[in-house]
């Protein structure tokens, strides 16, 4: 990254609502982006991540979707993990009260 190079982190709601402006306003990516005060390469790469997942299954999805699904992977691995270890240590407990 160039010196004085910023790193900006927006939200899945408004990755979304700037993919939704485009789509709706007619405009091309850069004119959008220079509406939005966004850089035209990052528009565009949002534009072309939401059209890649919806022909994964043919249903729009959303970057907010996306992100929500993710954080319900990660907690479901957590579940499954816990829920083993609590198997293992029931069956402890039932053999030591043999």
């Amino acid at each position: 990254m160039a010196k004085g190079g910023k790193i900006n982190n927006y939200s899945p709601e408004y990755k979304d609502e700037a993919v939704k402006y485009w789509r709706n306003s007619g405009k091309s990516v850069p004119a959008c982006a220079a509406d939005l005060d966004i850089k035209a390469n990052t528009l565009s790469r949002w534009v072309t991540l939401s059209n890649r997942a919806e022909r994964q299954d043919g249903a729009p999805k959303t970057f907010e979707e996306s992100s929500r699904l993710k954080e319900l992977e990660k907690q479901n691995t957590q579940l499954k993990a816990e829920n083993a270890f609590l198997k293992k240590a029931a069956g402890y407990f039932a053999q030591v009260q043999k």
